[in-house]
């Protein structure tokens, strides 16, 4: 009666057997999906972080490349602010140049046209002269004033610069008033001799005789009007307008190669210098170029 019951247990621990290698089977089995759980969950992890990363690098490379082009809006916008600036005083600039132009052409055409009166009053009354427009000279030849080689005027020359102090007192006038058509900043009275060497015990050479030949012309000029001294120039600190200079023969008006071209250049003359244009007067010729450019309003019909 003994056997059937051994033959159960042997039944019951071959089941308990199974059973264990079963459960052990399906702790393994679990064992394994959690490490692969775990292995894909730290690779899921890992790429979120690298994606982050790299959003990361994508989002500071677009906030620089944002940096960048508001930097080079920025610079574009100064660069057009200083070329409209550039282009705005070049603009100005070359109004106040044919402001200028304007200016010193005007006064250039009132002192040619003085000028030119002045050689036809003194002709009117006997003193022949030449006047050079291109220089702005009034030329006195030697035969009007001194014998050759000499600085002493002859009686002549005495009379005929009394009759041009005379005629340009009211051309000094004009030029030395401040509101003048032209303004004068200096008349020089020059000697001019040519090539030939002076032989004088009184003058070593060329220059000296130039240079008291322009001085006697002055003091004679002067003495006949006195009040040639008292012009000065219009200039903030004013200067008497009449200077001397003497050249020798350095400023020929023709080549010394004939006697004919050698007389011509025997000469003194009386030069013209205009005064520069003030800041106001430049300002108020502008003006008056941008008034006379802007375009004239079309009368309603």
């Amino acid at each position: 009666m003994s056997e059937p019951s051994e033959h159960h247990d042997d039944a019951e621990e071959n089941y308990f057997v199974s059973l264990s290698d079963l459960m052990t089977g399906v702790v393994f089995i679990f064992v394994i999906l959690l490490c692969a759980f775990a292995f894909h969950y730290q690779t899921e992890s890992q790429t979120a972080k690298d994606e982050k990363s790299k959003a990361k690098i994508l989002e500071a490379d677009a906030q620089i490349a944002t940096n960048t082009a508001e930097q080079a809006k920025r610079e574009a916008a100064l660069s057009k602010t200083a070329a409209d600036k550039a282009k705005a005083d070049a603009l100005e600039k070359r109004q106040e140049i044919n402001a200028l132009r304007k200016l010193l052409l005007e006064r250039d055409i009132a002192l040619k046209k003085i000028l030119s009166k002045l050689e036809g009053k003194l002709a009117a009354r006997g003193v022949r002269v030449h006047f050079d427009p291109d220089t702005g000279v009034i030329r006195l030849p030697e035969e009007l004033l001194f014998a050759r080689g000499s600085h002493v005027l002859s009686e002549s020359g005495i009379q005929g610069l009394a009759i041009v102090a005379e005629e340009l007192v009211p051309v000094l006038q004009l030029g030395c008033m401040e509101a003048s058509e032209f303004r004068l900043e200096a008349v020089f009275i020059e000697g001019h001799t040519d090539t030939d060497p002076i032989r004088s015990e009184k003058f070593s050479d060329n220059w000296d005789l130039s240079a008291s030949r322009a001085t006697n012309t002055y003091r004679t000029l002067v003495r006949e009007r006195p009040d040639l001294k008292t012009f000065n120039n219009p200039a903030k600190e004013p200067a008497p307008i009449l200077g001397v200079s003497g050249y020798g023969e350095t400023r020929p008006v023709k080549p010394n190669d004939t006697d004919e071209n050698k007389k011509s250049n025997r000469r003194v003359d009386l030069r013209f210098l205009m005064a520069r244009p003030t800041d106001e007067e430049v300002q108020r010729a502008q003006k008056e170029l941008e008034r006379d450019s802007e375009p004239s309003a079309i009368p309603s019909k």
